[in-house]
This record gives structure tokens, C-alpha cells and sequence, in this order.
């Protein structure tokens, strides 16, 4: 097997061992739980109550992974001495990095479509409705946090845990908000400053059609698809300098 698949087989175990499936569990349940208590007590507003906490419970899931489980992971490699293990191994820093990438892309669509999965039957269950068209929100989260998770993995290189948190917490604020953050200061001193950032950071609102899909409105494939695009470019991007940090700490 090559050092890739190895390292990224490392990196799944490692959340499988820290008890990922029962965080995904417990987060399900207890979404639903409170989302059918509510949509209970309310009168003609049940299915639309379900479609939004079916994906808000997956949004959830996606940021308390990136602090609960990426974030910490690179910190445990160094208090396990994982790194010099893996390097005796003649394995390099900037494949043991892209291989964990690697294993946290794959928990990521693995998680959107088992949580997509379970939502659709339940959603049966409980409304006698299939709600198969809610897959692309779910898989646009599962990218949403890929991109997240990479810059977590960068500012743990970084910073200390809780430094780290906050800082990704920060990076995940601005580019969800960057539209608005835009608007607010369009028409002050600090508009060029404003324009910088819209036009250079990646805008997460862009794949945030999860209103789109509830609605079954036409998706905006060409805003879309740049969006995309754009994020694919910065995740290459931090990978990289994520990569170079390492390379220049851990040697």
C-alpha cells in the first residue's frame, strides 16, 4: 500500500478510535429530537422544520469535527511522536500532511452521505416524503468543511489549541460573512479595503443554496461552479503553505 493510503488509513482510524461515529450519532439525534418537538407544537410548518434541521444537524457536525477532531489531530501526532515515526519510514512531511487531508476528505463525504442517507429515510418516516434533492446541499457542506479543516490544520502548526480554534472559528466567520461585511463598509473610508477582501477571499455564501434546495428553486450552476472553483484553488493554496509550515518547524 502506498505511504498515501497509509497515512490517510492512520488519520481515519484515528477518529474512529476518538469516537467520531457516536459524535455524529449524538448530534443527529438530538438535532431531530429538538427539531420534532418544535415542528410538534406548531401547526402546517413540520416539513419545512425537518428539511432545516436535517441540514443544519450535518452543518454541525461539519464545524465541531474541524474543532474536535482536525484541529487536535496534528497536535496528537506530535505528543505521540507519530511525525518521527512516519519519517523514519521515509515518508515525507508534505505527504504525511496531503495524506491526512486526504483521510479527513474522506470522513467529510462519507459523513454527507450517510448523514444525507439517514435523513432521507427518516424524512420518509416521519412525512411519508423522499427527499433525495437535498444532495448537493449536503455534499456543498461536506467541501465547505474540507476547506475549513485544511486552514485548522495550518493554524495548529501555528498556534497553540486554543489559538487555533479561535483563529479557524475567525476564517470561517469572515468567509461566511464576507458579503455582508462588504455591504457594511461599501460606503465608508474602508471601502478599497472591503473591496480587497470580497474580490480575494473565497465567499462561502456562495454554496450556501441549502434555502435553494428547501424551496426546489433553480440552483445557479455558473456562480456556483466558479465558487467552487475559486475554493478548490485556495484549499490547493493553504494546503501548500500548510505543507511549507511544517516542513520548516518539524524538522
Amino acid at each position: 500500500m502506498s505511504p498515501l493510503l497509509i497515512i490517510a488509513e492512520y488519520t481515519i482510524k484515528d477518529c474512529l478510535h476518538h469516537r467520531i461515529i457516536s459524535f455524529a450519532l449524538a448530534i443527529f439525534c438530538g438535532i431531530h429530537g429538538v427539531a420534532h418537538v418544535i415542528g410538534q407544537s406548531l401547526i402546517g410548518s413540520y416539513h419545512k422544520i425537518y428539511l432545516d434541521s436535517a441540514l443544519f444537524a450535518y452543518q454541525l457536525f461539519s464545524f465541531s469535527f474541524i474543532i474536535l477532531f482536525a484541529i487536535p489531530f496534528l497536535k496528537r501526532q506530535q505528543n505521540y511522536n507519530t511525525f518521527a515515526f512516519f519519517l523514519t519510514k521515509n515518508i515525507s512531511r508534505a505527504t504525511f500532511i496531503i495524506s491526512s487531508v486526504l483521510g479527513f476528505f474522506i470522513i467529510f463525504i462519507m459523513s454527507a452521505i450517510i448523514f444525507y442517507g439517514s435523513s432521507v429515510l427518516l424524512g420518509f418516516y416521519l412525512t411519508n416524503q423522499w427527499f433525495l434533492y437535498l444532495l448537493p446541499a449536503y455534499i456543498l457542506i461536506a467541501l465547505e468543511g474540507i476547506f475549513i479543516s485544511i486552514f485548522g490544520f495550518l493554524y495548529s502548526l501555528l498556534f497553540s489549541s486554543t489559538l487555533a480554534y479561535f483563529a479557524t472559528s475567525a476564517t470561517y466567520i469572515v468567509c461566511y460573512s464576507i458579503q455582508t461585511w462588504y455591504l457594511a463598509i461599501s460606503k465608508t473610508s474602508l471601502s478599497m479595503f472591503g473591496s480587497m477582501l470580497y474580490y480575494f477571499l473565497p465567499d462561502l455564501q456562495l454554496l450556501d443554496i441549502k434555502s435553494i434546495i428547501i424551496y426546489q428553486l433553480p440552483i445557479p450552476i455558473l456562480p456556483l461552479f466558479f465558487g467552487i472553483l475559486y475554493l478548490l484553488v485556495w484549499c490547493m493554496f493553504v494546503l501548500l503553505l500548510t505543507t511549507w509550515v511544517f516542513e520548516k518547524h518539524y524538522l
